[in-house]
């Protein structure tokens, strides 16, 4: 379980109407950059995506702030990834999360400069990292911050799937593949076309740091639709 989620059973009050300030600091800007690097993601399309460097989210520990799509008016929620070593690696504001996903676009512009988008179905997936690598690989993704998302909340990701063909791919751990086989079970029985993919050899999938072999099995996951 990661510590948000820890925290989420406990909150209670109003929601975060705040985003963190962004660092202007060069340093800062090009640690964010060779981090993904370092993963064979990309800082361009996460950009893009709205993700940005900061040192106000709590505890003054460089991190990468990933933004929520949120359905409360006035909401505001995100994840923050430490790019050091930090005693968290995500946080997150305190306060309810209201059912917020991470929302990642392979073609966030509208454009098809950055990343042409291969495909309409869409990949559900346990952290954002995997989501953006499977946007880098052209396909629109939905991170849901953890493994046990309430049916609240995975009401909410129908909406964003919007009967778009999905597959859900969770980390590799024997409890995240049961979960992953029950979110595309309640998608199916919604009348969704969904399916589950089990990870093997690998943790998650942003850690197949191979793009090609990454597009090949995602291409593979997807052969279905």
């Amino acid at each position: 379980m990661y510590e948000h989620e820890r925290r989420e059973k406990y909150a209670a009050g109003e929601g975060n109407v705040l985003w963190p300030e962004m660092s202007t600091y060069g340093k800062d800007l090009d640690d964010c950059k060779a981090y993904l690097k370092g993963r064979a993601l990309s800082y361009t399309l996460a950009e893009a995506n709205g993700w940005y460097p900061s040192r106000a989210t709590g505890d003054f520990v460089l991190r990468l702030v990933i933004p929520a799509k949120t359905f409360a008016p006035g909401h505001v929620y995100w994840q923050a990834r430490a790019i050091h070593a930090a005693a968290l690696r995500y946080t997150s504001p305190r306060g309810p999360r209201q059912n917020a996903l991470i929302y990642v676009a392979a073609d966030p512009l509208g454009s098809g400069q950055l990343v042409a988008p291969l495909s309409q179905a869409v990949l559900i997936v346990e952290g954002p990292m995997d989501a953006l690598a499977a946007a880098e690989c052209g396909y629109d993704s939905i991170s849901l911050m953890g493994i046990t998302p309430p049916l609240s909340t995975l009401d909410r990701v129908t909406e964003l799937v919007a009967q778009r063909p999905s597959v859900v791919m969770l980390d590799s751990e024997p409890e995240a593949t049961a979960q992953s086989i029950f979110i595309s079970s309640f998608l199916n029985a919604y009348g969704f076309r969904s399916r589950n993919v089990t990870l093997a050899n690998v943790k998650d999938l942003a850690a197949i740091k191979n793009v090609n072999q990454r597009k090949k099995f995602l291409a593979d996951s997807f052969c279905w639709v």
